[in-house]
């Protein structure tokens, strides 16, 4: 529907529009001016009609985008804890599996009069666990990063869709403000030709 129910004046912005047959007066130069206004007004408010409508299907699209891309990123997010939590479960049952064959070991030692080799087979075997807790520690920091790095993209994405959300608002408070506008313009144009 045309905007103001003044569909045939749009296309007639910029042209004198001639009088009916039945007119019996022609338009005063004052009416054909507000005419004019009223003309120009409604083109106007027909473009950014348009370009919100615009604005509106490239907020959808993005919006399905983001969505999809969060969808996404959740799937990823997921599976990476998931592998996470099993690579750190793996990680903790090793170290126990060698802090129990480090304690039988040195109990069987310490019940003999420990030699030079055993000294060194202990010391090694310390030496082991301690990589080995080094190692994990590492691995756990470094999920830890990741884990944080996730969390950041999620912020982001969160705080762009609101950015989107607010550009719409403010684009429909525009359009409105201006569609009331027109119609102020043509409701004093009226009553002024009345008088």
């Amino acid at each position: 529907p045309a905007p103001f129910g003044r569909k045939k004046k749009v296309a007639a912005v910029g042209k004198k529009t001639a009088p009916a047959e039945s007119d019996t007066k022609p338009m005063s130069a004052v009416e054909e001016k507000h005419v004019k206004l009223l003309d120009a007004e409604i083109k106007k408010v027909v473009e950014e009609r348009k370009k919100y409508k615009k604005l509106q299907a490239e907020y959808k699209k993005r919006c399905a985008a983001l969505d999809q891309a969060e969808g996404e990123f959740d799937r990823r997010r997921d599976a990476e804890i998931e592998n996470i939590k099993v690579m750190k479960e793996k990680a903790e049952k090793k170290l126990k599996r060698d802090r129990r064959v480090l304690d039988q070991q040195s109990r069987t030692l310490l019940a003999k009069m420990p030699s030079k080799k055993d000294r060194e087979e202990i010391q090694q075997l310390e030496e082991m666990l301690e990589r080995e807790r080094a190692n994990n520690k590492r691995k756990e920091r470094a999920h830890r990063m990741n884990e944080d790095r996730l969390r950041r993209q999620v912020a982001e994405l969160s705080r762009k869709n609101d950015e989107l959300k607010d550009e719409i608002r403010r684009l429909e408070k525009r359009q409105l403000e201006s569609r009331e506008e027109g119609e102020r313009q043509r409701e004093r144009a009226t009553e002024r030709g009345a008088a």
